[in-house]
């Protein structure tokens, strides 16, 4: 595979980019998905076709058994910041994890795996 050079114009301002308000406030990238979890790690929201490519059940579930792994333990890890889990690996998919915590909740994005390492 050809290694494919990136040019950026040097007299682009983009300085204000991020400022600029996100135009569907509320929402997620179509391809990613959601789960918020209270303290004692029951899933209480998402967002995204979580059905779909996660798991019919998601609302009220276990986060750490949707996501195959121990949630507490990832954040205690991390301390204040965000922590990153292995992969979860669904019949048709395979996300990446993200877990933060935000007040008494704990956020949880799942991205798709790219095709694509990253470099």
């Amino acid at each position: 595979m050809a290694s494919q050079s990136i040019t950026t114009d040097p007299s682009l301002d983009i300085t204000e980019c991020d400022r600029e308000p996100i135009h569907v406030p509320g929402s997620i990238q179509p391809h990613g998905l959601l789960l918020i979890a209270d303290a004692s790690q029951v899933v209480v929201a998402g967002a995204g076709d979580l059905e779909a490519r996660l798991s019919a059940a998601w609302l009220g579930a276990s986060l750490s058994s949707l996501i195959g792994q121990d949630a507490e333990a990832l954040l205690a890890r991390a301390g204040s910041g965000s922590a990153t889990g292995r992969p979860v690996e669904t019949g048709s998919a395979r996300f990446d994890v993200t877990l933060h915590r935000a007040g008494d909740l704990i956020l949880v994005e799942l991205e798709p795996v790219s095709a694509e390492p990253k470099q």
